[in-house]
C-alpha cells in the first residue's frame, strides 16, 4: 500500500531562529548582558524563500534580508518583563519605533561554514546614540524583526523591555537555522 504525503505548507517543518542581544558598558566595552531565546519565522517568509530558491533575480525583486526593525510594542503593558507572543501571521512589529537609526542594516555571516544550515544576522546600536539618533534618555525596546528590502517581515521576536542608554550598545546577532 502505497502512502501519499499531503504538500500543505503546514505540513512541513519551518525555519527557526535564536536572537541573541548583547549589552555593552559604551565606557569599558565590558559585556554586562546577553539575552538568547527563539524566535518565530513568519509566513511571509515563505515567499522570501520560494522566490530566492527558484528565481535568478529575486535579489533585485527585494527578497533579501537586509535589515532589522526595532519596536516597542512587544511587552505586555500591565508587565514590561512580560513579552506578547508572536505569531506567524504577523507581517510588522506590533509598534515600530520612528526615525532612521531604528531600521539597521545587517551584515550576516555563516556560523557553521559556507555549506551549513545557518544564517546569521548582525546589527548594532552604538552606545553614542539610542534607537533615534539622539542623545539617550531611556527608548525602550521590547520587540525586533529581520525584514528583506521588499518590506515583507522574514522573522520576528518579543521580549521584555530593554532600556537603551548612553552607557549601553547593544549588538544583535539573529540565526536563522534552515
Amino acid at each position: 500500500m502505497q502512502r501519499s504525503i499531503s504538500l500543505k505548507p503546514d505540513n512541513f517543518d519551518r525555519p527557526r531562529g535564536e536572537l541573541e542581544v548583547l549589552a555593552f558598558d559604551a565606557k569599558t566595552g565590558r559585556l554586562i548582558r546577553i539575552f538568547r531565546d527563539g524566535n518565530i519565522v513568519v509566513n511571509l517568509a515563505r515567499a522570501t524563500m520560494a522566490h530566492l530558491v527558484s528565481d535568478p533575480g529575486a535579489s533585485s525583486q527585494g527578497y533579501v534580508v537586509t535589515t532589522m526593525k526595532f519596536g516597542q510594542g512587544g511587552h505586555d503593558p500591565n508587565n514590561p518583563t512580560l513579552p506578547i507572543p508572536p505569531t506567524t501571521s504577523d507581517t510588522d512589529l506590533n509598534d515600530p519605533i520612528a526615525g532612521n537609526d531604528a531600521t539597521q542594516s545587517v551584515s550576516f555571516d555563516y556560523p557553521d561554514g559556507p555549506m551549513g544550515t545557518k544564517v546569521r544576522f548582525t546589527a548594532t546600536i552604538p552606545a553614542v546614540c539610542d534607537i533615534n539618533g539622539t542623545p539617550p534618555a531611556g527608548q525602550a525596546i521590547s520587540e525586533a524583526g529581520l525584514f528583506s528590502d521588499n518590506g515583507n517581515m522574514f522573522a520576528k521576536k518579543t521580549f521584555g523591555i530593554l532600556t537603551k542608554t548612553e552607557e549601553i550598545a547593544f549588538t544583535f546577532r539573529w540565526t536563522i537555522i534552515f
